[in-house]
């Protein structure tokens, strides 16, 4: 999930002024079928009056996919993929993965230290191009696992004021990764590298450029030894120039006052989720979501020994073993889980795996969840109702 920290109160007072209504809606989004949704699936009652009653309360739509491997899949929506015009929410659209994508480089990194083509507690220095070492601090003593596990002490980019103020004044500039990582240049560690857990976006960022260096192209990796073994067919990142201009993508929106007036913010999210590699960039079906996450517990991705590297946990400041590898540990009212959570400038998401159940679940919301607000706390209360749900 995209650390709150990235848009501090600078955002909130900025951004009352920065929106320009006309220049951010998009193109209507096409409907899609994906199938059989499974209406006699145990808890697809309960399911869709939960998210039916969250749209009706301003959310502008809402899209869930559940596996269960006892009863198969199950899919429902509610709301509209677009509210100009209408354009009710469908199963097959697409959603903004946002940080969610951390998990999909995660695996790319797994996948070439079992290849043989990268150290996990190397330093990244053996890794990086000089040009992105010289503006990380303390490069010399921070390790691939540490960027993956975030307990590197690297300066997130999106908490600096720089960033969220550019962010903001231009929200349709193009950045390159370079210049996106120039705002943490001369900022000190956070801490001693290896010492604590602390989510920075900028791990993510320097592990695609990793990618790279080894391979070539980490975009081409992703299609290559992630969507296409698993058959994600409606799963897009950067491979595609026009990725995130496709029909089926839903319009975003965003309650910048927190008093439930929305607004269309589509072309803003698109240009900020374009910017960014390796932490963010994936749109996809809500059932590619789930199969990839199924792809990873099922060891279609991973052998058994690195799921297990993934799940080594980093422990929160109260000593609660929090983060692993792109993955969460997560407690469903008593219940174990795990996966990884996704906020943007219009949209909100979460991809879970219950393993006592066998139940996987994607839900998304096309409403930007990194403004406190009363849509907010319903969108984070609805996920909290739907994961306890499916743990029972």
């Amino acid at each position: 999930m995209k650390h709150r920290s990235i848009y501090t109160l600078v955002f909130s007072i900025t951004l009352l002024s920065a929106c320009q209504k006309n220049i951010m809606s998009r193109t209507v989004n096409t409907p899609i079928s994906t199938g059989p949704i499974n209406a006699n699936y145990s808890k697809a009652d309960t399911l869709t009056k939960i998210i039916k009653a969250t749209a009706q309360q301003g959310i502008p739509g809402v899209s869930i996919a559940v596996y269960d491997a006892n009863e198969g899949w199950w899919e429902a929506t509610a709301g509209y993929a677009k509210i100009e015009d209408k354009t009710p929410m469908m199963p097959g659209h697409l959603h903004y993965l946002q940080s969610i994508a951390k998990t999909y480089t995660a695996v790319a990194i797994l996948q070439l230290h079992e290849q043989g083509l990268i150290n996990l507690d190397a330093f990244i220095a053996d890794y990086l191009p000089q040009q992105y070492l010289d503006l990380v601090t303390g490069s010399g003593d921070i390790t691939v696992r540490m960027l993956l596990n975030h307990t590197s002490g690297i300066w997130d980019f999106s908490s600096d004021p720089n960033y969220t103020a550019d962010l903001i004044q231009n929200p349709l500039k193009k950045l390159t990764t370079f210049q996106i990582l120039t705002y943490i240049k001369g900022k000190p560690s956070g801490f001693k590298p290896g010492s604590k857990f602390e989510y920075s976006n900028t791990n993510y960022e320097l592990l695609a450029l990793m990618i790279d260096k080894i391979i070539g192209n980490h975009a081409k990796y992703f299609d290559e030894h992630i969507f296409k073994p698993l058959g994600l067919t409606q799963t897009y990142y950067r491979n595609d120039a026009g990725y995130l201009n496709y029909p089926t993508l839903v319009n975003s929106y965003i309650d910048r006052f927190s008093d439930g007036s929305i607004e269309n913010v589509s072309a803003w999210q698109t240009t900020n989720v374009a910017n960014m590699i390796g932490d963010d960039g994936i749109v996809a079906t809500p059932r590619d979501a789930v199969t990839f996450l199924r792809g990873i517990f099922e060891g279609k991705l991973l052998s058994p020994a690195s799921l297990a590297e993934m799940m080594k946990w980093a422990k929160n400041g109260k000593g609660k073993e929090t983060y692993g590898m792109g993955l969460y540990k997560l407690d469903f009212n008593g219940v174990e889980g795990f996966g990884h959570g996704g906020a943007g400038v219009g949209s909100g998401c979460e991809l879970d795996y219950i393993p006592s159940k066998k139940v996987y679940v994607f839900l998304a919301a096309n409403i930007g969840t990194i403004v406190d607000g009363p849509l907010v706390d319903k969108i984070n209360d609805v996920k909290t109702r739907i994961t306890n749900l499916l743990a029972k």
